[in-house]
């Protein structure tokens, strides 16, 4: 059965509204904003083109549609691929420079406050309206995604070691190792205090605790190139 108008109209919008949580979602995590700025910085180098970042601008207060199909004549398509120019490069600057000083703001409020103070969620979701309103280039958009799934990844990869070796080798309880590692993932000292209980598995972990503190270390390395906890990488990813 075809769609009607309306019925494409709500595909369309559920559609977007999807890409704006992914967008959400990349706007907690900082990364996302040195890869924007660098792509930006080899655009204003000529060494790449302004498509390469971005597509063209969304007008939250246009109207719903839905492009109708209808027969075009070659002359018709070959003038509309000559005024088809791209972005403007003014408009693209002036809405890039407005995000990353925005993001500046934001990351500074973060360190002052907090993640959890009011004024730095409404400076997200203000951030996160900025960037929903320009079409990132789709290679440039799934690179994005790519980099956080990467870092979900790797951080799932260290912690899956570190109950391995707890947990199957050691011997320690799952249920133990999850109520006590988690926000403790880049915590060197974590591993002693399990030592110092001097449980079953207290001798074994004393053995394997270099092998433990290599995957914090990494974990914290994480940390320092992200400037985020652990856990809040997590909670971006949900």
């Amino acid at each position: 059965r075809l769609l009607t108008r309306e019925g494409e109209i709500r595909i369309a919008k559920r559609i977007e509204e999807g890409l704006n949580q992914v967008k959400a979602a990349l706007c907690l995590f900082p990364p996302t904003f040195d890869h924007l700025r660098i792509s930006y910085e080899i655009i204003r180098a000529g060494e790449a083109r302004l498509t390469d970042l971005l597509t063209g601008f969304v007008d939250p207060n246009a109207p719903d549609e839905i492009a109708q199909p209808n027969a075009k004549t070659q002359e018709e398509k070959d003038k509309e691929k000559a005024e088809d120019t791209g972005p403007d490069p003014a408009e693209a600057d002036k809405r890039l420079k407005s995000i990353f000083r925005r993001q500046k703001r934001l990351m500074s409020t973060i360190e002052t406050d907090g993640r959890e103070a009011k004024k730095v969620i409404n400076a997200q979701q203000k951030l996160t309206g900025e960037l929903a309103e320009i079409n990132l280039a789709p290679k440039l958009f799934e690179a994005l995604c790519n980099n956080l799934r990467g870092t979900i990844g790797s951080i799932r990869q260290l912690e899956k070691q570190v109950m391995v070796i707890c947990i199957r080798e050691a011997g320690m309880a799952r249920k133990e190792f999850i109520a006590s590692f988690p926000k403790n993932e880049t915590n060197l000292n974590w591993v002693d205090k399990h030592i110092r209980a001097k449980r079953k598995y207290s001798s074994i972990l004393s053995k394997m605790k270099p092998d433990i503190q290599r995957a914090q270390r990494k974990l914290q390395a994480i940390k320092v190139e992200t400037g985020m906890s652990i856990a809040e990488i997590k909670d971006v990813n949900r």
